[in-house]
């Protein structure tokens, strides 16, 4: 059977949680009992009976690895999950950004090599997450960063994170880039965390990276390795519009000398699209060579049979790159 390398999984550390359960602000962590709850979305905080538990699979290794077995995974990518470290500010969050990296960079040794981490960068400042970035890239066992859709308070197109866009791509670090809150939740508010999670997520992910793309941050470093979470978003359905829309403002042209799509063809994917014609789209827009499969392991939107499924669809020799041969290469791993 195809080797599975998921590239979009999460993993809650104990220091983490701890941080989290200290706050009495969302993003928190609360005690139910003997139940711990994630609370994140402004409708869990009013009734945070809502919030998700936190079971094993959110920050144990077996929990972990008892997902990867049912599920034939043989190495997983972890990374923090949403709300990364934006919550944390001062000597705290560089404390909690050093104590997460070194419990994910730890998790190479004990599973054998099965789990590899990705590192999570402080909000304090440019400086400190340059620091951090040097950290990331000098520890054996984590293989790039994970980012929400801002680098310390900061829109990703801003001018002051050059030197990071410049780090990172001198330092060839992979960048998983995730949404965190959604977008319109105003017009998503009754259904839960069904609505922001389904709608809010994806085209958060859509503008984020409209913003990367026309602020020329992809087209001023082409060695950037930025992986786009849950299928791209809608990209593969807007791509065209963008260039349509480049085309007919000088605007849009100002900061970007090439039609979009060139721009987003040089992006990664995941392939958690959950049915087939998202999945071919999102090939067709950036080439089988730059799509990897992912699970989104351990939210309640995880489904790796659908997302297997998907991939039944398409020819074995595109399957084996999605499945490991992209994300093997990315990630230097064995």
């Amino acid at each position: 059977m195809t080797a599975r390398i998921d590239v979009h999984t999460h993993f809650y550390p104990s220091s983490y949680l701890a941080a989290l359960e200290r706050r009495r602000d969302i993003p928190r962590v609360y005690r139910d009992g003997a139940v711990r709850r994630f609370v994140i979305f402004p409708e869990e905080h009013a009734d945070p009976r809502i919030g998700r538990p936190i079971e094993d699979g959110w920050w144990t290794v077996a929990g972990k690895v008892g997902f990867m077995e049912e599920n034939a995974i043989s190495q997983s990518v972890i990374s923090l999950g949403n709300p990364w470290l934006e919550p944390f500010e001062g000597q705290e969050a560089i404390e909690v950004a050093r104590e997460v990296n070194n419990e994910l960079g730890a998790l190479e040794e004990i599973t054998d090599g099965r789990l590899v981490g990705l590192g999570a960068l402080p909000a304090t400042g440019v400086d400190d997450v340059l620091a951090e970035i040097a950290a990331i890239d000098e520890h054996p066992s984590l293989r790039g960063i994970v980012t929400g859709p801002r680098i310390t308070h900061l829109q990703l197109d801003d001018p002051e994170l050059e030197s990071v866009w410049d780090e990172l791509e001198s330092r060839n670090l992979p960048v998983l880039l995730h949404p965190q809150d959604g977008i319109g939740l105003d017009i998503l508010e009754g259904y839960g965390h069904v609505l922001p999670v389904g709608v809010g997520f994806p085209m958060e992910t859509t503008a984020v990276v409209s913003r990367l793309v026309f602020g020329g941050v992809l087209f001023n470093h082409p060695g950037l390795k930025i992986i786009v979470s849950h299928g791209g978003g809608t990209l593969s359905a807007l791509v065209g519009r963008l260039d349509a829309a480049w085309r007919s403002d000088e605007i849009g042209r100002t900061r970007l000398p090439e039609p979009p799509s060139r721009s987003i063809a040089r992006l990664y994917i995941d392939a958690i699209t959950y049915a087939p014609g998202p999945l071919h789209a999102s090939i067709a827009m950036v080439g089988q060579d730059r799509i990897m499969f992912g699970t989104d392991h351990p939210f309640s939107i995880e489904d790796a049979g659908a997302v297997v499924g998907a991939m039944d669809t398409i020819d074995e020799t595109t399957q084996n790159s999605i499945f490991a041969g992209t994300a093997s290469a990315l990630f230097g791993l064995h």
